[in-house]
């Protein structure tokens, strides 16, 4: 995040404060990760949009990557138990207009799984990353 993203999710954090700075951040970069994804696996269109879905997966399989076997205690430290909290917190930043969503995009659409700590540990397991 650049210094202007950076003050205004401090200035969102302010308001909604459910989730720590560390645990936007890093969805931030969860829904980059997701991005880049996506555009290198060569599915339709460069500017193609993310579901929800996707981007839940995405995040999902980032955390993996990027802390490994701690991600469901790094979860759990960021008050992520569901995959509600992952869409509440892209929601958060997209109320503050650091993500932005299609008139269709839904917080819905993140809903599915209701153990991120099961789900997490499913795919260390499985060392895939689909949950």
């Amino acid at each position: 995040m650049d210094e202007n993203e950076e003050k205004a999710l401090l200035a969102i954090l302010r308001k909604d404060c459910r989730y720590p700075a560390e645990a936007c951040r890093f969805v931030a970069n969860g829904v980059q990760y997701t991005i880049h994804s996506v555009k290198k696996a060569g599915k339709t269109g460069l500017d193609r949009h993310v579901t929800g879905q996707e981007l839940l997966r995405g995040i999902l399989e980032f955390a993996v990557i990027r802390f490994g076997f701690l991600a469901p205690e790094v979860f759990s430290y960021w008050n992520f138990k569901t995959s509600r909290d992952i869409g509440n917190t892209v929601y958060i930043m997209i109320g503050g207009g650091l993500l932005a969503a299609s008139p269709n995009d839904r917080l819905e659409d993140f809903d599915g799984i209701d153990d991120l700590d099961a789900a997490l540990r499913q795919i260390i397991e499985n060392g895939s990353h689909q949950p």
